[in-house]
């Protein structure tokens, strides 16, 4: 006699089985006590790590440190808009400092927020003009500077990449100070021009003009900073200088020209095209409040004037469906495979404004 196995049947679930689904729970809503509880619990968090790592608090203007201008704001940070205030005294006086501000610069500030730097910016003498895009935060630095006739500081709410900058900064890339020749003072000795007796021979005059061209000093939020570049680079004849507050590892591949590697993006070769890259200092998570959940740093830039660029080699066509011709081989290069070296040539005579149009192909 054969014995046969019974043939396997699976199990089917009952009806009053419990199915494993996972449900995406609700936000939980807190009471302003228990949110009030829990924002004072973070920052009594943060100023432990602060003190911890020995960061600068300081004092701002009045004897106010950042911290405290934040928090007398009683404005809850907009995740929407990337707002991270700074916080650490250290890092905004680093950030002036790179700017090398002079008194009478004009400054341009994005995202003040509330108004750490501008405090700052205003104690070197600079003349401001702010962008900001929260209307709550751009009211209240109307009035924290509204009325203050020692300093002139403009503060427009709207957002910067609707904001006409070209137009409003175009009028500085005209306007050089030329510094105007010293004469010696008369005297019985002294040597005389010979064309007119009465005026004395000028001394060796300078002929190297004054640069005014505006800067730019600011805290921009990290979703935006590609966009900000693409604006502000190409302006050379209008601005100097730019300190900007970048996010670590986006600041570390745009300081590198090196094509080939996985992180070289063409955004490298707009910056090293228009500028000249340089860092200035790493900046933590606890500078801010609230800290972002990603290391920051201080980065700057030195624009171009239009006439110091570099004429670019390949024309249009060759742009749109490749890239530019390699030296060695003749291969056609993707520009995130090109250096600025093979992206530029000194011969070509092309016109800079064709430069531009060409880089426009990569927004």
């Amino acid at each position: 006699m054969v014995y046969a196995a019974p043939a396997f049947r699976p199990r089917l679930a009952s009806r009053n089985t419990a199915l494993d689904v996972r449900c995406a729970r609700k936000p939980m809503r807190l009471s302003a006590t228990k949110k009030k509880a829990k924002k004072e619990e973070g920052d009594a968090r943060r100023s432990r790590q602060r003190e911890k790592q020995g960061l600068v608090e300081g004092t701002g203007d009045g004897g106010i440190t950042p911290a405290q201008r934040v928090k007398a704001a009683q404005h809850e940070a907009r995740r929407w808009l990337g707002q991270h205030f700074l916080i650490d005294q250290s890092v905004i006086l680093d950030a002036v400092a790179a700017a090398e501000i002079a008194p009478g610069d004009r400054i341009l500030e994005i995202g003040p927020g509330t108004g750490n730097l501008t405090v700052e910016l205003l104690k070197q003498g600079a003349r401001i003009v702010a962008v900001e895009k929260d209307r709550s935060l751009a009211d209240k630095l109307t009035v924290q500077f509204g009325n203050d006739e020692k300093h002139e500081i403009e503060i427009h709410n709207a957002d910067f990449l609707k904001w006409d900058v070209v137009s409003r900064f175009a009028r500085i890339a005209d306007e050089v100070e030329v510094e105007v020749e010293e004469y010696a003072p008369v005297s019985s000795d002294a040597e005389t021009n010979h064309i007119n007796p009465t005026k004395p021979k000028p001394l060796t005059p300078n002929p190297k003009p004054t640069d005014r061209r505006a800067k730019v000093v600011a805290n921009i939020p990290y979703n935006i900073t590609s966009d900000i570049l693409k604006v502000l680079l190409p302006m050379g004849a209008s601005f100097s200088n730019m300190v900007f507050m970048f996010q670590e590892e986006v600041a570390q591949r745009l300081l590198r020209d090196e094509p080939g590697q996985s992180d070289y993006r063409p955004m490298s070769v707009r910056v090293h095209y228009y500028s000249t890259p340089y860092y200035i200092r790493k900046v933590d998570a606890v500078c801010f409040d609230p800290p972002p959940a990603v290391t920051s740093c201080l980065i700057g830039f030195k624009p171009r004037r239009p006439e110091e660029y570099l004429p670019l080699s390949g024309t249009e066509k060759q742009v749109r469906v490749g890239g530019f011709p390699n030296p060695g081989t003749g291969r056609l290069m993707p520009l995130f495979e090109c250096t600025t070296r093979d992206v530029c040539s000194i011969a070509s005579t092309s016109n800079s404004c064709q430069y531009w149009h060409l880089l426009q192909i990569y927004h």
